[in-house]
């Protein structure tokens, strides 16, 4: 009885959507196609070295180098991380 209830759920819900005038969104039905309110970035920011290099003294080592290609692509190692031992780079200190 409890699935048959969600089930109705679930066609309400789907049937209010078409009568609002737009097709219900499913996702995965074609994951070749975007959908056209999708957001897209137009800009990527630098990288903020001061602030992702904190705690490494400059000359900044070459191995560094990567992250002038980093883009707008989320990486841990720009942010701080543990307290206590763990902050090696010191970015929880006063």
């Amino acid at each position: 009885m409890k699935r048959l209830l969600s089930g109705i759920g679930v066609l309400v819900v789907a049937g209010m959507a078409q009568a609002a005038g737009s097709p219900a969104y499913v996702a995965g039905t074609a994951p070749d196609h975007r959908r056209e309110d999708a957001p897209v970035i137009r800009e990527a920011r630098p990288l903020d070295k001061k602030t992702a290099f904190h705690g490494i003294d400059e000359p900044y080592p070459a191995s560094l180098d990567v992250f002038d290609s980093q883009g707008a692509w989320y990486t841990p190692f720009t942010r701080a991380g543990m307290t206590g031992r763990y902050d090696i780079r010191g970015y929880h200190r006063q």
